[in-house]
């Protein structure tokens, strides 16, 4: 399913409050989703780097396997199309995720549009940094019905980590690094030293699988599934407890992160 995909971010200051705002419809203009993200102190380039983000991530969920996104950051759009290089520290991770989700889908475009053009997602971006706060937008064909959006329940956030920072090898090279703890989400990073392997308790949750780097295999009971860069997996409740069995391919480090959703 092809998407359409306007995202825009914006920043009071820069640094200050920032938001992004992300409007998606398919191709034939049926509004999916449109929702901003309260982002806190953060420059605009962060806030634009979290919508673009945030969008493909949305995209996935919807179903999406060819995205064409739109943005009117310049920069952005050239950095992400590997026109210019991505020299500020704080917006390599931003880039590097955003490559390796592209591997998710058949096909992504990235292009340049003007600010008149990309208004959906500018208005997202204003509001929410008006009521400082995440806001769920519209979904499905109900909503260009109704002069009222249909509420989305909480948006979710993304949390950007620098995983130069957490991937602490051990002395047998590996590392298990707590990265996020909520209520409902549990969040930690994998790595393998290429060749090594390790094995991880699955609690009897919904749980996922985000392959950042690398290549290997884990293995859930009896099945066996391949991992490289880019993949993403959910391993849905076993009923007990369940060993997940990781290795990493001899040539190269891998580098998973492990969420359990309660």
């Amino acid at each position: 399913m092809k998407l359409i995909i306007k995202t825009d971010g914006g920043s009071r200051g820069n640094p200050g409050p920032a938001a992004a705002g992300i409007y998606i419809t398919d191709a034939n203009g049926k509004k999916l989703f449109a929702g901003g993200f309260y982002l806190g102190n953060a420059t605009n380039n962060v806030a634009e780097y979290t919508g673009l983000l945030r969008g493909m991530e949305i995209a996935g969920e919807l179903g999406g396997t060819d995205l064409e996104i739109l943005c009117d950051s310049e920069l952005i759009v050239k950095q992400v199309n590997g026109q210019y290089k991505v020299k500020n520290a704080n917006l390599r991770p931003y880039y590097e995720q955003i490559v390796s989700l592209k591997d998710r889908f058949k096909n992504v475009t990235v292009r340049h549009i003007y600010r008149s053009d990309n208004t959906e997602p500018d208005a997202l971006v204003n509001k929410s940094l008006d009521v400082k706060k995440d806001i769920g937008g519209m979904l499905g064909e109900s909503a260009g019905e109704s002069e009222s959006p249909v509420p989305l329940g909480p948006a979710p956030r993304h949390t950007i980590i620098n995983l130069r920072e957490k991937v602490k090898f051990d002395a047998s090279g590996r590392c298990h690094e707590i990265l996020a703890q909520t209520d409902s989400i549990t969040s930690k990073v994998i790595a393998l030293q290429p060749g090594q392997c390790t094995e991880i308790q699955c609690r009897d949750v919904l749980s996922t699988l985000t392959v950042m780097r690398g290549s290997g295999d884990v293995k859930v009971g009896s099945e066996t599934i391949s991992l490289k860069a880019g993949l993403w997996v959910q391993i849905d409740k076993t009923g007990s407890i369940t060993p997940l069995i990781f290795k990493a391919e001899s040539g190269e480090q891998l580098i998973v992160i492990l969420s359990h959703i309660d």
